[in-house]
């Protein structure tokens, strides 16, 4: 095969301008590989293909002297070696180099995609949309992505960035700029023209009993997304608080609501035993019969007993055991026993009311409709605030099952009113049952 110095000009100038292209290709791999890793591998494989792409190139300007009749002058042994290289060699070398570098570049190229490098870092700190900054002590700034460049300009209202000044504007709770300072402190936060939140924190890196100057780090995370559910979150507590009050306050409406429809329940059966207790005086003053029957004394004497107990009811805030007293007397007046098993609320008038009325309403059914002896109060505490109190006679059982009438209705409704519960039981015998609060709940 032919030298290479005998082939034709054209064709080794396009040969050479490829070879300065395959040298470029070389000092770019020395390029990305400091750029990127600064590896001992690839830049030794680097510097190879560009020394033996330069060696090419100086190879083809030997050609070209010695073609025009000059010998090279700074490299004699190769004026000698264009003479006599074949052509296959020269090609087969160029090829070669082709074929690495090409090789070289890829891996480098594809490595940087996947692997982390100083590069890739500084892209990635530079794209984050949290803010981050290291800066000496006394404002001098180390590293700064662009995300806290653009804060710093809207709190301190300068393009210059200094660490500094920005910590001492957050934390104190000032804005130069048009950010607005939202908290200061240790952990201040600012509102910025976008409409963003974020909060800063800073910290040491550096020891200050290390040599040198300190160095901070300072970090702005945006917490827009939290700050709005705050600011939600207070909105919805301020509204509960005030619908709070409002049931507060209907609660107290329902309070006296309720006491006052006890007061007139009272008042009601006061007036309906005052008003009998009178019908029978005239009748027995005047000697008529009520129903065919002819009014004695001790039943006369029994109606007054029970109207001036309803009464003194009614007008007490507080019992004592001569309410016990007073019970068994207008009992005994219509020929019936009283006996109490377990311990009286009388330190609460809404329940004392409730068993009084209960009460009073079993001697009358006690005494007209079972022909009744004894009446048997029982009352028992539960777990919890409640008190459970049966009311029970030894008399005739009721035929069938007992109807609410005026009076057992309306115990029924000052029971309920209470927060409590009434039951009425037929078989075996007779019985109501009263589970009602233990506290009084307008005290």
């Amino acid at each position: 095969m032919s030298a290479y110095i005998d082939l034709n000009p054209l064709l080794r100038a396009w040969f050479s301008f490829c070879t300065c292209i395959l040298l470029l290709a070389s000092i770019g791999a020395l390029f990305l590989n400091y750029q990127f890793y600064r590896r001992g591998a690839w830049f030794r494989q680097a510097l190879l293909s560009a020394f033996c792409s330069y060696l090419l190139l100086q190879l083809e300007l030997s050609v070209m002297h010695r073609s025009l009749g000059r010998e090279e002058k700074w490299i004699p042994a190769m004026s000698g070696l264009a003479a006599r290289i074949p052509t296959w060699l020269v090609l087969g070398v160029f090829f070669l180099l082709v074929f690495f570098v090409a090789g070289l570049l890829a891996e480098i190229v594809i490595q940087s995609r996947t692997d982390l490098s100083l590069l890739s870092v500084k892209e990635g700190i530079d794209a984050l949309h949290t803010g981050l900054c290291c800066y000496w002590e006394g404002g001098l700034i180390r590293l700064a992505n662009p995300k806290m460049e653009e804060l710093c300009r809207q709190v301190t209202g300068e393009e210059r960035l200094d660490g500094e000044k920005l910590w001492a504007l957050l934390s104190e709770g000032k804005s130069a700029g048009s950010a607005e300072i939202l908290s200061g402190g240790e952990r201040p936060a600012a509102r910025f023209d976008d409409g963003s939140v974020y909060a800063f924190s800073r910290e040491e890196l550096q020891p200050e009993e290390n040599e040198g100057d300190v160095l901070y780090a300072l970090v702005a995370t945006d917490v827009t997304e939290e700050w709005n559910l705050s600011a939600e979150l207070s909105k919805q507590e301020e509204v509960q608080r005030q619908f709070n009050q409002r049931l507060i306050r209907l609660g107290q409406t329902m309070d006296e609501t309720g006491a006052r429809g006890e007061i007139l329940y009272m008042k009601i059966r006061i007036h309906d035993a005052m008003g009998r207790a009178l019908v029978a005086t005239r009748y027995y003053l005047s000697g008529s019969r009520e129903g065919g029957e002819q009014i004695s004394g001790s039943e006369l004497t029994a109606l007054w007993k029970e109207a001036l107990l309803f009464r003194s009811i009614a007008n007490q805030e507080e019992y004592d055991d001569r309410i016990l007293e007073e019970l068994e007397s207008a009992a005994d007046a219509i020929g019936l026993k009283i006996t109490v098993d377990g311990e009286l609320p009388l330190r609460n008038p809404g329940a004392m009311n409730m068993i009084l009325s209960a009460a009073r309403e079993c001697l009358t059914n006690a005494s007209r409709h079972a022909d009744a002896e004894q009446l048997m109060i029982r009352v028992r505490r539960e777990e919890g605030p409640f008190l459970t109190v049966e009311f029970r006679n030894d008399g005739r059982p009721p035929e069938g099952p007992v109807r609410e009438g005026g009076g057992l209705s309306s115990l029924r409704q000052l029971v309920e009113s209470r927060m409590g519960r009434m039951e009425i039981q037929s078989t075996p015998e007779f019985a109501l049952i009263l589970r009602i609060p233990e506290t009084d709940e307008r005290s």
